[in-house]
């Protein structure tokens, strides 16, 4: 899997997650109980159970746009750190939802979900490393 094909399908597979998050009506549960009530505004800032929240795929995208800028390669490999930062924190997170109990909000077997992303996000950080390596 390539660096930008990586990142590409991060943010991907979180709009879907996000979709089926806010869907469900499953807010995150790790770092603090989200409330079901406020999810159709409370994924942006906390995620769902399944989903990153918005800065942090705004985040990744604007990371992976750098790394696109011909003929700057300081500007790439600030791109790609971003983006390794992000896929670093989101796996923390990810795995964190994944450990969480079931609660009346989000069933059992619904955090299992996150793991999807755990994958996804340390793709992004191997590749990532990869990129920056190719181009120092």
């Amino acid at each position: 899997m390539g660096w930008r094909t990586a990142g590409l399908a991060w943010l991907a597979a979180a709009a879907v997650e996000t979709a089926v998050g806010v869907g469900a009506r499953w807010p995150a549960q790790f770092a603090g109980k989200g409330d079901p009530a406020t999810i159709a505004t409370g994924w942006m800032t906390n995620g769902t159970v399944l989903s990153p929240p918005l800065f942090m795929m705004i985040a990744l995208a604007a990371g992976l746009g750098l790394t696109a800028v011909p003929r700057r390669r300081a500007v790439r490999i600030a791109g790609a750190g971003i983006t390794i930062a992000v896929s670093l924190i989101a796996t923390v997170f990810t795995i964190g939802e994944a450990a969480t109990q079931a609660t009346a909000a989000v069933p059992p077997g619904a955090h299992l979900g996150a793991l999807i992303g755990t994958a996804l996000s340390l793709a992004v950080v191997v590749t990532g490393i990869s990129f920056v390596r190719s181009a120092r």
